[in-house]
């Protein structure tokens, strides 16, 4: 079977607090000199998984490698994500379709053997962390509601509830209801519309 060509394709980005000319320039600078022959660039945060350029990158790499074989480069990990969940998702999808990926400052490199160990070991510190934190917050809702919290939607209702009892005593004002509730006078209206109360106009 016949090998198939190596195409490098390159992603650089730089948010609003990196000095953007110098950084964008100097990203493209190392990506040509690797020999990245598509390079895509942005101004967008790191955190944002909704980035234009980014997409298109994916997408030309997923559509290149029918014919090559795709290697997508960056300088730094971060630039293709400073989330690393989305770093290994991205990186699991390009996998799939035998996409390699490379920083050219760290030690990622899942073009090879050590890299992909590598990564495979990141990944599952990863799915650990996630795992914790999972476990961590389900421990937190577990003790709140044994300690008779209540969470979200639920003390969302509990509050409704409390409101509609107040609207139904004349006695109590719109401004004594709401700001006994923590909500603003047209929340106290809406809930009353919503469940139909009106009151007598004395």
């Amino acid at each position: 079977m016949e090998e198939k060509e190596v195409l490098k394709i390159g992603y650089g980005r730089v948010s609003t607090t990196d000095k953007q000319d110098a950084s964008l320039e100097n990203q493209q600078d190392l990506l040509r000199e690797y020999g990245c022959e598509y390079i895509y660039f942005e101004k967008s945060s790191g955190r944002n998984d909704d980035r234009k350029e980014f997409k298109k990158c994916i997408e030309k790499c997923k559509q290149l490698s029918k014919s090559y074989k795709v290697i997508l480069v960056v300088v730094k990990a971060d630039r293709l994500s400073r989330k690393f969940t989305t770093l290994v998702n991205t990186i699991n999808s390009l996998e799939e379709d035998n996409i390699a990926f490379k920083s050219l400052t760290e030690t990622f490199d899942t073009s090879t053997i050590e890299g992909k160990l590598m990564f495979n070991i990141l990944s599952s510190f990863a799915e650990y962390e996630v795992a914790q934190t999972r476990a961590r917050i389900k421990m937190g809702m577990e003790k709140a509601k044994k300690d008779g919290k209540l969470i979200g939607k639920q003390r969302n209702l509990e509050r409704e509830k409390r409101v509609i009892e107040m609207y139904k005593n004349q006695s109590n004002t719109i401004k004594f209801i709401a700001k006994s509730n923590n909500i603003s006078e047209r929340t106290v209206y809406n809930i009353a519309k919503r469940h139909n109360l009106t009151r007598k106009i004395s």
